[in-house]
């Protein structure tokens, strides 16, 4: 059995009582996200729901997208309850004490009572939030219901994602909601603060897959360095690019930025397209957008830059590029891990034994990418270190 599927047991139990629960075999859990794009909560959910044991699991989405045609593929039961993006969509960075956008708190509150009497027709034994949005409304809405729920939070409750309003809210809520949280790191739960129900670290599954797929040939293709992650400020896209630009402002390098804008952050993705023509890098850097198979990007490059500017709940992209290095590792490929970066900018460096025709463009990108990022430290990455939480 999972750790999930015993964790969700344990808290039905004692929410329930252990006669009501007992009988009842499979455990009825109603899944909860706000989200059906593809962005690493959802993916998680999208892995974790086939692997379940002893658990019959329904997942109630608030909108329509990819991640229902993952379950649907996957023979996952599944409904889309609509909730109007004012709210869905609301932004973290609008959230402040005493001027909560009001139309969208309007709309939230009349989706929980509908949420709750949809909960009240299911009868599930637990309810399980998927993301930090699902976590509040789907909360609330399993307390109208008399329906115990697991939190499962995947972002870090602290003023450097947050604004302080929020933080206060969560923190608040996790003391009165939950019977149970799950959090993806011993990191991320800590910044829950105290909480009085039970707790678990589940890390985010990653496919087993990656360990065993055949890596293609280097060829005679461009030294490139790529990044890996959705569109965001804080995943450090305009770190990269402009490391990237200093470390090497000419030549034939080239610069692979794997992710697309998920969630209203357009705006971000134009500013990145301007600064890639303001670095005179438009020939030189590649944007995929949302890509399915990730690990297909990852074997054309030989370098993987990691550039958050705040720290990661998880570091899901660490995990995979880790998984793939194990596969690499296979292949005599040689990779190297770096440090954090003073201001939070840290990086995970794979490198070839191959040196580039140039320059020994592992030393370069260490030297001259952005200041204060360090090269070194083989191994620092290890999967064991990573997923012992």
């Amino acid at each position: 059995m999972t750790l999930t599927s015993q964790f969700v047991r344990m808290v039905a139990t004692a929410s329930r009582g252990y006669g009501q629960v007992a009988r009842r075999a499979p455990l009825r859990v109603v899944y909860l996200d706000h989200s059906a794009m593809l962005s690493g909560g959802e993916l998680a959910l999208a892995r974790l729901l086939p692997a379940l044991d002893g658990v019959e699991p329904h997942v109630i989405l608030a909108e329509d997208g990819p991640l229902a045609e993952r379950l649907r593929t996957a023979a996952i039961s599944f409904e889309v309850l609509p909730m109007a993006s004012v709210a869905r969509e609301l932004r973290r960075d609008r959230i402040r004490a005493g001027r909560l956008p009001l139309g969208s708190v309007v709309v939230a509150a009349a989706y929980v009572v509908r949420l709750a009497g949809r909960l009240r027709r299911l009868r599930p034994d637990l309810v399980h939030t998927n993301s930090l949005k699902a976590a509040i409304y789907g909360g609330l809405a399993a307390r109208l219901a008399g329906v115990p729920v697991v939190w499962h939070i995947r972002d870090r409750i602290s003023e450097d994602y947050l604004p302080p309003a929020a933080v206060r809210l969560v923190r608040a809520l996790g003391r009165w909601v939950p019977a149970g949280v799950i959090a993806n790191s011993q990191s991320t739960l800590d910044t829950l603060g105290p909480l009085p129900c039970p707790t678990a670290v589940v890390p985010s599954p990653v496919d087993p897959a990656l360990l065993d797929r055949y890596h293609p040939p280097r060829g005679d293709r461009p030294f490139t360095v790529a990044m890996v992650g959705r569109l965001a400020p804080w995943k450090g896209q305009r770190v990269f690019l402009e490391a990237f630009a200093k470390a090497f402002p000419g030549g034939m390098e080239r610069a692979l930025v794997v992710g697309g804008a998920l969630f209203g952050e357009g705006d971000y993705e134009r500013e990145l397209f301007a600064l890639t023509a303001q670095l005179g890098l438009t020939d030189r850097v590649e944007f995929t957008g949302n890509v399915d198979d990730v690990a297909a990007q990852l074997d054309r490059a030989d370098v993987l830059v990691h550039a958050s500017v705040i720290p990661e709940p998880f570091g899901l992209v660490v995990v995979v590029v880790d998984g793939c290095r194990a596969a690499c590792h296979r292949s005599r490929r040689r990779w190297t891990g770096g440090g954090h970066h003073p201001r939070g900018r840290w990086a995970a460096l794979p490198t070839g034994r191959r040196r580039h025709t140039r320059v020994n463009a592992r030393q370069r990108t260490g030297r001259e990418a952005y200041d204060g990022w360090s090269v070194g430290n083989e191994g620092a990455y290890d999967r064991r270190t990573i997923c012992a939480e």
